[in-house]
């Protein structure tokens, strides 16, 4: 999918070089001996969804994820 309205959106890590780190990574402040839970799954409707998993797909091409 092209979005010729995003042009000037970068696409990788090098692209951002003189972004500071501490903006792109984030750090999760939690205890070490804290217990991951997990959550209940979300229903999503199937026209979200299907919007949801063409976004993350055309994500994963522009290797921005």
């Amino acid at each position: 999918m092209f979005r010729s309205e995003n042009l000037d959106v970068a696409w990788s890590l090098t692209d951002m070089a003189e972004v500071d780190s501490s903006v792109i990574f984030h750090k999760l402040s939690i205890l070490p001996e804290a217990k991951p839970v997990k959550q209940k799954l979300w229903k999503m409707n199937a026209e979200c969804l299907r919007a949801l998993n063409n976004e993350v797909d055309w994500l994963l091409k522009a290797d921005f994820i």
